[in-house]
This record gives C-alpha cells, structure tokens and sequence, in this order.
C-alpha cells in the first residue's frame, strides 16, 4: 500500500521573519499657531462716461497736415515696392470670387477722410493697407 498512517516525531523550526518589535510611547508637539482676526474696507467710485461719435454740433472739420518730409519720402520709397507687390497678387486672388456687396447697409459711424490713388493701378481696388512706425 502506497499511502500509510506513520506517526512520527514533531519537528519545530522557528520564524525568522516573524519577530517581536519594541514600542515606545512617546509624544509630540507643535508651536501654537496664532492667528489674527483683522477687516479692512474700501471704497472708491468713479463715473466715467464715453462717447465714440462725436456731437454734430461740436464736429470740427478734417485737418490734413501736408508732409514734405524727408522721413516720409523715405519710408515711402521703402515700402512702395511691397504695397506694389501685394496689390499686384491681389490682383490674380480668387478670395472674393462670388461675394456680393451689400452697400444698403450703409454704415454712418465710418468716414474716407483721404483716397489714396496710383494712376498705373487705377483699374484695381485695394482691400486693405497699414503701416506702424517701423515700416514693417
């Protein structure tokens, strides 16, 4: 027979990882911590009114100031070839191709004080233009 009752001796083998830790009642403790109770109040008030139309009654007429300026010559002759070039590829876009004008909504809030013209590109529009005070 294969499998037998065998009463045999009790063998022990202690734990290694089992053992007993020290304790230590102990205590701490921290500063106080202090707190304040302050208010403060403050009031200030400012009306202030703003209007971006002038009144017609007080409404000046333009005034155009004539530069003959060597700056302005300058600058001029600096950026007149990138407007050139700009324009000139505006003139091949296909951008607004289909768009209608809708001139009935006529706006009153803006004026043309000035119409800048080049009698070489009179036959074409100029959508936008700007420059700052670097040129760039």
């Amino acid at each position: 027979n294969m499998f037998q009752d065998i009463s045999g001796q009790t063998v022990s083998i202690p734990s290694c990882w089992k053992r007993e830790k020290s304790k230590v009642d102990d205590g701490t403790q921290t500063s106080e911590v202090l707190t304040y109770d302050t208010s403060s109040q403050s009031h200030d008030t400012s009306d202030v009114a703003i209007q971006t139309e002038p009144e017609e009654e007080k409404q000046q007429p333009n005034k155009f100031i004539v530069d003959n300026s060597a700056e302005l010559r300058e600058f001029l002759k600096k950026v007149e070839p990138m407007v050139s070039a700009a324009l000139k590829r505006n003139i091949k876009s296909h951008a607004f191709d289909g768009y209608k004008v809708q001139w009935e909504e006529e706006s009153t809030s803006v004026t043309t004080i000035h119409t800048l013209s080049y009698p070489s590109y009179a036959e074409f529009q100029c959508t936008y233009i700007s420059w700052n005070s670097t040129g760039s």
